[in-house]
């Protein structure tokens, strides 16, 4: 009943009250993963934002028995609910998701380049950050250099979650403050670079 009623509204109450679903279905916990999996990822195209909802409650369970269906998520056509699926998968912390996000992120990079992420889904430079996070995250090493151009983004959002990324790794060797100028974070990123050569 929980899943039905998500994303049925478009104004700002009907939003606020999907929130409050949402957070039902994450007291319910684990029992509520079966069917968020099996019933509530599977609507069709119209009910976008209902599955966008989905993706973040699973991430928010955190149950592993989650894994497959966003890694099914991850090819929704709908590209904000296969970002949401990306970041259910980063906070489930699994590695079976690595083949599945590295697709994705190829998929991203190539949807970017053809100016192909509707501004609806959010900042495309982000949507990639937040993939290749993902897959650096669990072991794709080839895609630092990706998070380390990402620096240098003009998108903050993006400079963000790359440097989180990188500190995790790297801690304290990476001094760098997001918010600095692009001259700063370029003279940052070389020092930081040739530390490590």
């Amino acid at each position: 009943k929980i899943i039905g009623k998500i994303g049925d509204g478009g104004g700002a109450a009907d939003r606020a009250g999907d929130q409050e679903l949402r957070a039902r279905l994450v007291e319910i916990g684990d029992d509520a993963v079966p069917g968020l999996s099996r019933v509530g990822l599977k609507y069709p195209a119209g009910f976008a934002d209902k599955r966008a909802i989905l993706c973040q409650a699973l991430g928010d369970i955190g149950h592993p028995d989650a894994v497959p269906a966003l890694i099914g998520t991850l090819r929704d056509p709908v590209v904000s609910v296969a970002a949401w699926a990306c970041d259910a998968l980063t906070r489930i912390n699994d590695d079976r998701a690595l083949p599945a996000l590295q697709r994705y992120h190829q998929r991203l990079l190539s949807l970017s380049a053809r100016g192909g992420i509707p501004p609806s889904a959010g900042s495309p430079e982000a949507l990639v950050a937040l993939a290749a996070g993902a897959c650096y995250r669990f072991g794709d090493d080839r895609v630092e250099s990706d998070l380390v151009g990402l620096l240098l983004s003009n998108d903050v959002t993006a400079r963000g979650i790359a440097l989180g990324h990188l500190k995790r790794r790297y801690g304290a060797e990476l001094e760098l403050d997001p918010e600095s100028s692009a001259d700063m974070r370029r003279r940052a990123v070389e020092r930081w670079q040739a530390g490590r050569r």
